[in-house]
């Protein structure tokens, strides 16, 4: 599922029932996981900030959805400046759920 948040379209968002649609998950399933307050409002502000077309999370030079070494290179940085250990993916926060 985490691959899937790369590729999460707007349409995906179902803020009415507070759950995020998953497509193609394990199994190549569709199924619904729980959307909390506190990510719909994270997800309103980055909405109205980067207004993005498609995909949630997208490159917006090409209005593709950013490759899985995008996302690795600034989970990366971001570990980085925080301090937090070398040993910390971006797979380890599918447990901090």
């Amino acid at each position: 599922m985490l691959l899937y948040i790369f590729y999460l379209q707007i349409s995906d968002i179902h803020s009415d029932t507070m759950r995020i649609r998953v497509k193609d998950g394990k199994g190549n399933k569709e199924r619904y996981t729980l959307l909390s307050k506190s990510a719909l409002d994270l997800l309103r502000i980055y909405y109205r900030q980067y207004h993005p077309k498609d995909y949630l999370f997208q490159n917006f030079s090409k209005g593709k959805p950013l490759t899985t070494r995008n996302i690795q290179i600034v989970f990366r940085t971001k570990c980085d400046l925080l301090g937090f250990p070398k040993e910390a993916t971006i797979h380890s926060l599918r447990h901090n759920f």
